[in-house]
C-alpha cells in the first residue's frame, strides 16, 4: 500500500475514506506537513487578575511597549515585570469591568487609548507612567479603532454615550481629524452614524485605510469621503456577523472572524469560507458558547497562522481557553493544539542581554529558548499569550507532545487485511520520542479499538501483526525538539481474506 500522509486535517468529514487527517494534535499545519507547536515560555511578572486584553507596539524612537488589562488595573508588561498604570484616584475595586467586559486598545500617534463600556476611554503616552481619562467628553465604549492614513480618527463603537442617549450599541463615533480630545460632532470632521437594520450590537471595528464594522449579523465598510458626512458607510454583508468580539483579527486586508455557522475570511468586500465541510462542527461542538467574550484571536506572523483561542465544555465553566484552533491561511490548512491560556495576542519582543537574564534564569544552560531566537531581539513580532497565571508568554518552549491520526482505510474491499508493521515519515524525530497505535474494526457499526503503543524497532518501523477490514494509524511524538516535520506513515498492509 503506498504512503498513507497526514493530509489536511478534516475532523468534520466521515473517518472512512477521509481524504486527510482525523486528528492534528498540537501541530502547526503546512503545505505538505505538520510542524511542532512550542509550549508557552512565561517571562514576566503577573497581572493581579486573568487578562482581558493586550496590546503590543512602538514609540516614533523604536521603543517597544507591550500593555495589559485586567479587570480592575491597566499595565505596562515587559520581560521583567506587570507595572501597574492604572489612573490616579481610582477606588479600591479599580476599573471594576463587568464579568464579560474586556479591554481594546487602539494606538494614536505616540499615545494608547484604552476602551472598556462602563469607564471612561483611558489614554496613555507611551513611556508615560500612568493612565488618565480621555479628554474631550468622549463616550465610553466597547471597540475602538482608527481609521485613515495621514489625518486618522479615533473611532469608538457601541457605546455609553454618558449624560446623553446612554447606551447605544449600534453607534459609530469618530473624533476629529488627528485629534483624539475632539468630540463635538460637526466641528473638525467629528462626527456619529447609528447603523440602521437588523445588525444588532457592533462587536468590533478594525482600522486602517479604511474601516470595518462587525455587527453580531451583518458587517459593515467605513470609507473617508470628506465633509460634509466625512465617512460613507456600506452594509457589505447582511446576515452575517459574529458572535465573538475577540474572534477578529487580521492580515494585510484581510480579516478573518467567526461567524455563527463557522470561520470566515473577509476581504473588504466579501466574506470566503475558511472552515465549512473541515472544522466549523467540531469547533461549535467544542466551545463553551456561553463564554464567547473568552475567545481570543492573533495572527502568528512568522509561521503565516492565525490562532483561535477558545474554551471548551472541558474548561470547568469560568470561561478559561483549554484549545486553540490554528489556520495557515496560505495553504488553507488546519490544526487543533490544547494549551491552557488566558488569551492570544501579537506581541513585540523587549531587547533582554547577557546580563539581565540573570533575572530570568540561574545559568545559560537554562535558558529558553535558545540565544539565538527571535524573541530576545527588540521590535520583533510574535505570538504571544497570557498563561494560567496572568504571566505573558511566548509559545518557544519545548516541543508540546503531538498527535496524528490518519483517516480510515479499508485497503482490501470486500475483505480483511494484514498490517505487519508502520513506519511513521517525520523528518529528525528521534526513534525513541515516536509511538504508533493501530486502530481497528470489523464494521462501521463498531466502535474504533485501538490497540497497545508500539516503540519503534532497530529498522524504524513499529510491528503490529493485526487482521482487519478497517484500519487507521496513530503516530504521537513526544517532547521532541529535534523533529520539523510529520508527513506521514508507510504501512505494511496486504490482502488477508474475504468475508
Amino acid at each position: 500500500m503506498p504512503v498513507i500522509p497526514f493530509a489536511e486535517w478534516l475532523p468534520d468529514l466521515p473517518s472512512l475514506n477521509n481524504p486527510g487527517a482525523t486528528v492534528a494534535r498540537n501541530v502547526v499545519p503546512g503545505l505538505n506537513s505538520y510542524r511542532p507547536l512550542s509550549r508557552l515560555n512565561a517571562q514576566a511578572a503577573a497581572l493581579d487578575n486573568y487578562a482581558r486584553g493586550a496590546f503590543s507596539l512602538r514609540d516614533k524612537d523604536g521603543n517597544t511597549f507591550n500593555y495589559a488589562g485586567d479587570a480592575s488595573k491597566l499595565y505596562r508588561v515587559s520581560s521583567s515585570a506587570a507595572i501597574d498604570q492604572s489612573k490616579a484616584g481610582l477606588p479600591v475595586q479599580g476599573y471594576d469591568l463587568g464579568s464579560q467586559e474586556n479591554w481594546e486598545f487602539a494606538a494614536f500617534g505616540n499615545k494608547l487609548i484604552a476602551v472598556a463600556i462602563n469607564t471612561p476611554p483611558q489614554i496613555v503616552t507611551l513611556g508615560g507612567t500612568q493612565f488618565a481619562d480621555l479628554a474631550g467628553s468622549p463616550p465610553n465604549a466597547r471597540h475602538i479603532c482608527s481609521v485613515g492614513k495621514q489625518d486618522s480618527f479615533l473611532v469608538l463603537a457601541n457605546v455609553d454615550d454618558v449624560g446623553g442617549d446612554s447606551l447605544v450599541p449600534n453607534r459609530v463615533q469618530w473624533s476629529a481629524a488627528g485629534d483624539e480630545t475632539g468630540w463635538l460632532s460637526g466641528t473638525d470632521l467629528a462626527g456619529q452614524q447609528d447603523l440602521q437594520g437588523n445588525g444588532g450590537w457592533i462587536q468590533r471595528v478594525c482600522g486602517g485605510e479604511f474601516g470595518v464594522i462587525w455587527q453580531e449579523r451583518s458587517i459593515w465598510r467605513m470609507d473617508f469621503v470628506g465633509a460634509p458626512n466625512v465617512f460613507s458607510f456600506a452594509e457589505v454583508e447582511e446576515g452575517r456577523g459574529t458572535p465573538a468580539p475577540g474572534s477578529v483579527t487580521r492580515s494585510g486586508n484581510t480579516f478573518f472572524y467567526l461567524g455563527w455557522d463557522g470561520f470566515y475570511a473577509f476581504d473588504g468586500a466579501k466574506s470566503v469560507p475558511i472552515g465549512a465541510n473541515k472544522v466549523n462542527n467540531l469547533f461549535y461542538s467544542e466551545v463553551d458558547q456561553s463564554r464567547f467574550d473568552r475567545i481570543s484571536a492573533a495572527v502568528d506572523p512568522i509561521q503565516s497562522v492565525v490562532v483561535w483561542a477558545y474554551p471548551t465544555g472541558n474548561s470547568k465553566g469560568n470561561g478559561d481557553p483549554d484549545k486553540l484552533l490554528l489556520y495557515d491561511f496560505n495553504n488553507n490548512r488546519w490544526a487543533q493544539a490544547e494549551v491552557d491560556l488566558e488569551l492570544v495576542y501579537p506581541a513585540l519582543s523587549d531587547s533582554v542581554t547577557l546580563d539581565n537574564l540573570d533575572n530570568f534564569f540561574a545559568s545559560l544552560d537554562e535558558v529558553m529558548p535558545s540565544l539565538d531566537s527571535r524573541q530576545w531581539m527588540s521590535n520583533t513580532l510574535l505570538l504571544a499569550a497570557f498563561d494560567r497565571s496572568n504571566r505573558l508568554a511566548f509559545f518557544n518552549g519545548e516541543a508540546l507532545p503531538a498527535t496524528l491520526e490518519t483517516g480510515e482505510v479499508n485497503a482490501n474491499p470486500g475483505g480483511t487485511a494484514h498490517v505487519s508493521s508502520v513506519r511513521p515519515l517525520i523528518d529528525g524525530a528521534s526513534a525513541a520520542s515516536v509511538t504508533l497505535q493501530l486502530g481497528t474494526r470489523q464494521r462501521q457499526t463498531d466502535a474504533v479499538s485501538f490497540g497497545p503503543t508500539k516503540s519503534l524497532n532497530d529498522i524504524g518501523e513499529a510491528d503490529f501483526r493485526e487482521d482487519a477490514r478497517y484500519h487507521r494509524f496513530r503516530t504521537m511524538i513526544a517532547s521532541d525538539d529535534g523533529w520539523t516535520h510529520a508527513v506521514g506513515v508507510d504501512p505494511a498492509i496486504k490482502p488477508s481474506g474475504k468475508r
